[in-house]
């Protein structure tokens, strides 16, 4: 039981990681360099806690 609770938890931070990329691309056709570090202060943790 916990096994599938892991599972269903770690297909949870996949889909929220899948979507912070999607908006990355948003914001990359912008091209605007003050909107891009503006994302990467507001999410780099959140991106270094997922890769880890």
């Amino acid at each position: 039981m916990s096994s599938s609770g892991l599972a269903a938890s770690k297909h949870a931070l996949f889909s929220d990681l899948i979507i912070t990329m999607q908006q990355f691309h948003g914001l990359m056709q912008f091209s605007r360099p003050a909107a891009m570090v503006h994302f990467f202060s507001q999410h780099r943790k959140y991106c270094l806690r997922i890769s880890l």
